[in-house]
């Protein structure tokens, strides 16, 4: 048992409970107090077109998620960078505040929110919006997420099969990646990179995009497989993410959502079997990555390393795009509810999350994204942009809709935690928890099941091949153990 869990268990959990009470007790207060002041106050001044207004929703969500933080912490304790609603809530908490930032600091050339050209109280009315996803979210957690914590990780591992099922791994990556390699057309741009494997024939698309698939859930095998012999692995793990991630920026010319799904999954990975992370030092790792991101977009603005420069010339200090798009696409489709311009909608499209398990990725018919993209920038090269929950809302039945998809991925990403509660000792567990964690991200940009096709098309096939692999090593009786008895990695 961990300090941190026997500190909690011996004593500290009296205590932290009766801060709790207090702490909870006065931030409810204040968050009544906002809400009220972001009522009262515009009706009383009869202006709601401030940017100063955008504070109040800003400021709710994150004492919301701050609340929700010490219901975590008094339910589970201090560890809180491995459960899976804290990180999923967070991220919200980003997409939300940043692109309030960047319009009250005035929007700049090239930021897709200046083609809707919103008042502020459009703006305001979205951050709001936000704000009733993410309430909607800690009420449904907690009512599947159960009790059982997700600390104390200690599964039983065979060093040899281990060591075996990660050199297996690579092998099938290094494969992976040099086929998308050498099958990929030439690319010149960012957008170019979305479209570099449709000269293909049907057969060899398709092994581009099993490629694709495979590489993403061996990132998450692997640092799993390494993170539970940290102690062997302590110097190759950071390499490894330093390579994979160097290559998915270079290789995509500067896409970073798989980057910034990695680096989530280490940091849970790391706080769930090494040692809890403060949240001094995630708040400290943001501060350098941000601005990393950033760098990121302005180098891709500026059409490589010598465009950066004049690119930077041209925009004044905001925050990264990649924050606004959750909030862009959700503002234009509430836009076009309210104006009554909604373009007309298939009933299957509601249920594409499920459908899309059962089809291949170029069945496109009842893709929400794709509609988008047909309807609204049918001369755009590929698809521009994602939609997330808040978006989809719009589509359907509004506000009152935006909040039960909230509570809705709340139960759903509850039910995942608890899950992995009950069978956290298990390598295959953790990797596909750690895989939910990271793509909790792409949740929040695309659908609130979304998740659901990658766990069936990425994850489920390259675990089973392990299984696989092991049972083939161990029906040929291959001596893995140092006393020679035969032990469970599964």
């Amino acid at each position: 048992m961990s300090l941190d869990s026997d500190w909690w268990v011996r004593g500290g959990r009296v205590q932290a409970l009766t801060k709790l009470k207090t702490s909870s007790l006065a931030m409810l207060g204040i968050l009544v107090l906002l809400v009220m002041e972001a009522f009262l106050l515009p009706l009383m001044s009869g202006d709601w077109d401030g940017v100063a207004y955008f504070v109040f929703p800003c400021l709710s969500i994150a004492l919301i998620y701050f609340l929700f933080s010490l219901y975590l912490t008094s339910r589970f304790g201090p560890n809180l960078v491995g459960e899976l609603g804290f990180i999923y809530i967070g991220i919200a908490l980003i997409y939300t505040i940043v692109p309030a930032f960047n319009i009250a600091n005035g929007l700049v050339e090239g930021d897709p929110i200046t083609l809707l050209n919103p008042t502020n109280r459009m703006v305001l009315e979205q951050l709001w919006r936000h704000t009733l996803f993410v309430f909607g979210f800690v009420c449904g957690y907690p009512l599947i997420r159960g009790s059982q914590p997700l600390s104390n990780i200690e599964p039983k591992m065979n060093v040899r099969m281990e060591s075996l099922a990660i050199n297996f791994l690579l092998i099938l990556l290094l494969l992976s990646v040099t086929y998308l390699v050498l099958m990929s057309a030439p690319v010149e741009t960012y957008y170019d990179a979305y479209s570099r494997y449709e000269h293909l024939s049907w057969g060899l698309g398709k092994i581009a995009s099993i490629s694709i698939r495979f590489k993403s859930a061996i990132y998450a095998i692997v640092m799993t497989l390494m993170f539970l012999n940290y102690k062997r692995y302590r110097i190759a793990l950071p390499l490894f993410i330093l390579i994979i991630c160097g290559f998915e920026l270079i290789f995509s010319f500067g896409a970073r959502i798989q980057v910034f799904t990695i680096l989530i999954q280490y940091l849970c990975l790391y706080t769930l079997v090494v040692k809890r992370i403060p949240l001094r030092d995630i708040l400290l790792i943001s501060a350098i990555f941000i601005p990393l991101f950033f760098l990121v977009e302005v180098v891709r603005l500026g059409v490589g390393i010598q465009g950066a420069g004049a690119a930077i010339d041209g925009i004044s200090f905001q925050l990264p795009w990649e924050f606004n798009a959750v909030f862009y696409t959700g503002l234009h489709l509430y836009i076009e509810r309210l104006g009554g311009s909604m373009p007309f909608v298939e009933w299957p499209m509601f249920f594409n999350d499920f459908i899309s398990i059962f089809t291949f990725n170029d069945f496109l018919q009842w893709n929400p994204m794709e509609w988008y993209y047909l309807n609204f920038y049918p001369n755009a090269p590929v698809a521009p942009y994602t939609l997330g929950p808040i978006a989809d809302s719009a589509i359907w039945g509004g506000e009152v809709d935006l909040f039960f998809r909230g509570i809705f991925n709340g139960l759903f990403f509850g039910l995942i935690a608890r899950w992995f509660s009950s069978y956290k000792n298990r390598w295959w567990a953790l990797s596909i928890y750690v895989f939910c964690c990271g793509a909790s991200i792409i949740t929040l940009k695309y659908s609130v099941f979304y998740i659901l096709t990658p766990l069936a098309k990425n994850m489920l096939p390259v675990i089973l091949m392990v299984v696989c692999f092991m049972k083939f090593i161990s029906m040929n009786r291959i001596d893995l153990s140092a006393s020679g008895k035969p032990t469970s990695f599964l």
